[in-house]
């Protein structure tokens, strides 16, 4: 093909179907790895080469069918975006270019050059922009802190037990939700305590979101002390990425004889880097995945056909969180008994988006999908913060019901008995105000779950207001008489948008 036919080639409906996931990805990077959009990305060129090729059958020729579908591919990518009044202009343009390109004999080649050069000016405005923001990123980097080993000794009651550190993601305080929220003692602790678990009642996380405090966690220390922050208005989350991937502990465990088990939630930040297994539904949406998905054509559909606009998202999240939870006892499958595991769970739940109602029935959506929380929630969702309880209240109670199953088919499965800690990594947010510190619920935010069965053997004192800061530490201590350092219970604040401005 020569150069200047190449020119003239319809390469403008792939751009159609690269902007969606470039723009998310512009507005996003600080968060994703570089990889994140390529799965997406490569289904939306497939699907419009497909609906291309089939559509050159019908009008004799690839030019007249690329400008013709291309108004129906912004609907497919986008639709839900633009809105209905601008997805209903765009059908309408597409079927009367189809109908006059279809009779007409004249040339759709000589329209390719312009439209194909205004795509890739299109195309090139976010790529600049990513390549310039990353260019001037002053990003925080790992201290020598968070490169400093820890060193395990042998576990003297024998053979090592297995770990679990379940992170239930938004999993809040018991003393605090018994008071504040429509939840009883009995759901909030006693399928946990009637299986032998300790719940501690005024547990506290160090920081209020996910990113920071899980980083904290399993890396025994303060983000303060493992990353070096030159400028504390830097938004680039992918460093607490870095950290939580090859953390601390699991490079201790590892050291120590332990496989690695992981079970992503999906979340980009609380993904494992080399897990030895790591255990995931097939169908898997990743985080981006959920929002490209759910800025196209399927919210338009699901409407039309009288459904909530993010039902089919809505299903796919129910499908991990049962995947996990159904998958859990089945952790050790392939390993002898003589080796001991971490398992690592991220669970997405009972953090937004609210998808069980408390029996573990299917809750339809109302909006959108989204994984905000707190005052981003209330953006989204045109509800009271009485209502936000209600949905969470809900959730948790399937959730508690669902970690109590997961409990039962651990230990039966287990040839020893485990260490198993069910802990969230930060509590609800009806009154967080991402923005606004001064009015946000900081006791609602900062207070976490956190429950333990320790087989015997395991001398570990625990007090009802332990802090997640040191999970690792007083477990290392208890397990392999670690002497290692206690850091003091503190909690900071962080604006969504600022995440190291403290």
């Amino acid at each position: 093909m020569r150069l200047s036919r190449i020119f003239f080639w319809p390469i403008y409906p792939f751009v159609a179907a690269t902007l969606p996931v470039l723009h998310f990805y512009l507005g996003n990077f600080r968060l994703l790895n570089p990889g994140d959009p390529l799965r997406i990305w490569f289904f939306y060129l497939a699907l419009t080469g497909v609906l291309i090729t089939g559509g050159r059958l019908f009008w004799k020729d690839a030019h007249r069918s690329a400008l013709a579908l291309t108004p129906l591919l912004l609907i497919m990518f986008k639709g839900s975006h633009i809105g209905d009044v601008w997805s209903a202009a765009l059908l309408v343009l597409s079927l009367v270019m189809g109908a006059v390109l279809r009779r007409s004999s004249c040339s759709a080649v000589r329209i390719a050059l312009p439209l194909n050069m205004a795509a890739l000016v299109f195309l090139a405005l976010p790529t600049a922009r990513i390549i310039h923001a990353e260019w001037k990123e002053n990003s925080p980097r790992p201290t020598a802190f968070f490169e400093s080993p820890i060193h395990l000794e042998s576990f003297s009651g024998g053979q090592s037990p297995d770990i679990y550190f379940l992170v239930v993601d938004g999993l809040g305080q018991p003393e605090f939700l018994e008071r504040e929220y429509p939840l009883s003692h009995g759901v909030l602790a006693e399928e946990l305590t009637d299986r032998g678990f300790r719940v501690l009642n005024r547990s506290q996380c160090s920081y209020p979101q996910t990113a920071l405090s899980v980083a904290s966690t399993l890396n025994l220390g303060f983000v303060q002390e493992l990353l070096d922050i030159p400028d504390p208005e830097n938004m680039d989350r992918r460093v607490l990425g870095d950290i939580i991937g090859d953390n601390r502990a699991a490079r201790a465990l590892r050291q120590a004889g332990y496989n690695v088990v992981t079970y992503p939630s999906g979340y980009p930040i609380t993904r494992f880097s080399k897990p030895d297994l790591r255990i995931e539904p097939v169908i898997n949406p990743s985080f981006l995945e959920f929002y490209v998905l759910d800025d196209g054509i399927l919210p338009l559909v699901q409407r039309l056909v009288g459904r909530g606009p993010a039902d089919l998202s809505y299903s796919m999240r129910r499908h991990r969180l049962n995947y996990i939870f159904d998958e859990l006892p089945r952790a050790r499958s392939g390993l002898d008994d003589s080796q001991s595991i971490f398992v690592f769970a991220h669970i997405l739940a009972p953090h937004p988006p609210f998808v069980f109602d408390g029996s573990g029935e299917p809750r339809n959506s109302v909006t959108k999908f989204g994984y905000a929380d707190g005052s981003h929630w209330y953006g989204i969702n045109d509800l009271d913060s009485g209502s936000y309880r209600s949905l969470y209240s809900a959730q948790f109670t399937h959730v508690m019901h669902r970690l109590a199953q997961a409990v039962d088919g651990i230990l039966a499965n287990s040839p020893r008995p485990p260490v198993i800690i069910i802990q969230g990594d930060h509590g609800p947010g009806s009154g967080v105000r991402w923005e606004d510190p001064s009015s946000s619920n900081h006791r609602e935010r900062s207070g976490i779950y956190n429950a333990w069965y320790l087989p015997s053997g395991v001398d570990i004192t625990l007090a009802e207001d332990e802090c997640s800061v040191n999970t690792f530490t007083l477990l290392f201590n208890g397990i392999f008489g670690s002497s290692l350092e206690p850091r003091p219970c503190r909690y900071w604040f962080a604006k969504m948008s600022r995440p190291y401005a403290f």
